[in-house]
Parts: C-alpha cells; structure tokens; sequence
C-alpha cells in the first residue's frame, strides 16, 4: 500500500496500524502537530529531536512514551538525528525509529512505525535501506 498526500506518503506492507513508513516533509515555520513548539533553520540536531519526543508524547492515545536511542545520524550526506522510541496506543506496544534534517526551509523525516510484538523486527531492514537511498533533489 502506498498513499501520497501532498510532500507525505506512507507505504505499508500490512496496513498503517500494523506497520507503515512515512515520509514526511514540514514547513520549517510550521507548528508541529499536537504541540505549539516551533522549529528554526539554526537548530541542533539534539533540540530538534526534542520537539519530535515532544509531538509523540503529547499525541492523543499515546501514553508510556520512552527514547530509547537518540544519536546523530546522516541521511542524503546530510547531518541528521536519529531517534528510536517505544510506547503504545491502546495496551499495543509500538517502537518507531525516526531519522529528521532540516534543509534550508523544511524538515524532513523518515519514519518507522510498527507494533514490537511481530512486525517491527521484519521490515526494520526495508527502512534502513530505503534511508541510506533517500536523496533530496
């Protein structure tokens, strides 16, 4: 499955509440989702990955949010953070692996979401390799 909706699009092998990649692209002078935090071209990869933990947590549903990882990455030759966290919606445990860069006037996100019990395991690996091929253009 794969639905593109405006600079997003989603692909899921089992269904988006299962497992699902996005690929998100934000205006820089945007407000995040669920959150009234602001994003500026200056940050730091660390601040950036603040207000992204901060979205997840203040998500509707969303309760027991931990980071697990959160570690520089690169993503198109690009500095990047790289954000691995766990929680759940509705007693199902949930991991997703978050990689963000800012470039110029936008934020970029590529992200792993899937259930811990069964399907995260099984396509984290699809999601690593369409991240080390992901280029802007």
């Amino acid at each position: 499955m794969i639905i593109k909706k405006g600079s997003s699009a989603m692909l899921s092998k089992h269904g988006p509440g299962l497992e699902k990649i996005v690929i998100f692209r934000h205006r820089i002078t945007d407000t995040l989702q669920f959150t009234s935090l602001k994003t500026y071209p200056q940050m730091l990869p660390h601040e950036l990955a603040e207000v992204l933990l901060s979205r997840i947590i203040a998500a509707p549903q969303v309760v027991d949010v931990c980071l697990l990882k959160e570690e520089l990455a690169e993503v198109d030759f690009r500095q990047a953070i790289k954000l691995t966290v766990d929680y759940q919606v509705n007693a199902i445990g949930f991991r997703d692996i978050i990689y963000a860069l800012i470039d110029k006037f936008y934020i970029y996100e590529l992200r792993y979401s899937a259930t811990r019990r069964h399907y995260f395991e099984e396509n984290v690996e699809t999601f690593e390799t369409l991240v080390k091929s992901f280029r802007l253009r």
